[in-house]
């Protein structure tokens, strides 16, 4: 099976930001799924790139109670930003798509202000995107 990238962002700056961060280090460490690599990443730049058209995204979002998952980049609000990170993820994510340089992004939120364990979130987090490339076809 081919194996997917996630980015993963997330900034030093605020520790909820960095709970997306903790997600794919628990991920990748416990050895929760061979299907998917993770970037780190608090540049969005690093996007543009990457060669495949289908990505993935790993952020924390403000306003959830669980897990998420936003298909659409017109649904990312840029009015509540907090860090040069979050202009600039949500910016790239709408540029990239407008000029095709991806064709679909899936992005999956974690609760900004999560009071769940990191073990938890990331089952959560596998279960996710473990449904979704079961609807991707190469």
């Amino acid at each position: 099976m081919k194996r997917f990238t996630v980015f993963v962002f997330g900034s030093d700056i605020l520790p909820e930001d960095k709970i997306a961060w903790n997600v794919a280090d628990y991920i990748v460490k416990n050895k929760l799924t061979k299907n998917f690599e993770f970037i780190i990443s608090n540049d969005p730049e690093e996007i543009i790139e990457f060669k495949e058209k289908k990505i993935f995204v790993l952020d924390v979002v403000k306003g959830i109670n669980d897990v998420c998952v936003i298909d659409d980049v017109k649904k990312l609000d840029e009015e509540s930003i907090n860090t040069l990170h979050d202009f600039g993820l949500g910016f790239y994510l709408k540029l990239l798509k407008e000029i095709k340089k991806i064709s679909k992004i899936t992005i999956i939120g974690l609760p900004y202000e999560s009071r769940e364990g990191i073990d938890k979130l990331s089952k959560k987090v596998i279960k996710v995107l473990n449904k979704y490339i079961e609807n991707i076809k190469e």
